[in-house]
């Protein structure tokens, strides 16, 4: 395992929670030992504070709230597919965020993705 990215509810729990935090450390650790975190930023700021290596996430196929938490899929806007839309969004979270995902069930994901990597610039 090269990485742990926690998913689905765990992920936003994980952000605010402490003792969901504690708990995805001791898990982890006891399975795969301390490998790098990738999420949201509450878990991220748990993580460094621990000694681990945190990387913040950001989607750029998804509406956020506000205070950044993502809008659940059922709202209008959660959910983004238009190519433009979706590079816009990943330019703007260029360098507030260590890694930018695109969500492989969210549709013309591959697409999304190419036209991410193009807005970004290839390496």
């Amino acid at each position: 395992i090269a990485h742990l990215k926690p998913h689905g509810a765990l992920y936003h729990d994980a952000d605010a929670d402490p003792s969901v935090q504690s708990a995805l450390f001791a898990a982890t650790e006891a399975c795969c030992g301390r490998v790098p975190i990738l999420g949201p930023p509450g878990l991220v700021r748990a993580a460094r504070a621990r000694g681990w290596t945190g990387w913040t996430e950001g989607f750029a196929d998804r509406g956020t709230r506000p205070d950044g938490s993502l809008l659940p899929r059922d709202r209008p806007g959660a959910v983004l597919t238009d190519p433009e839309a979706v590079s816009a969004r990943a330019r703007a979270l260029r360098g507030t965020v260590d890694a930018i995902c695109v969500h492989g069930d969210t549709p013309g994901a591959v697409h999304l993705a190419a036209a991410v990597r193009a807005a970004l610039g290839a390496r």
